[in-house]
């Protein structure tokens, strides 16, 4: 399959780095097959990984690629987390998907 997001793993563990060095939680907002966050799991293995998609078989496979993340099925506008639950919150290409991305 190709890389259809114009970063690199390398280029967004440098974003996060930059903005949250010491983050201790993240979210990745539509997961998809877990491929970022399988990568960044492995950046930062201190830290804990959550992860939503609303298509179970995303989330399968997701699963077996970042085995140490809790993957959730869910509605982007209905998250199972309170708020500030996070020190990172990653949502590639999936804003263009939300009826309401605000």
């Amino acid at each position: 399959m190709p890389r259809l997001s114009p970063c690199s793993d390398e280029f967004v563990a440098a974003l996060i780095k930059d903005a949250t060095p010491q983050f201790q939680s993240l979210l990745d907002i539509g997961c998809g097959r877990g491929e970022r966050l399988a990568f960044l799991s492995h950046a930062y293995p201190t830290a804990s990984f959550f992860a939503v998609d609303i298509d179970s078989n995303n989330l399968l496979t997701a699963q077996r690629r970042c085995p140490v993340a809790k993957v959730v099925m869910a509605d982007t506008a209905l998250l199972p987390f309170k708020s500030e639950s996070f020190d990172v919150l990653l949502c590639e290409c999936s804003f263009s998907l939300f009826a309401q991305p605000e």
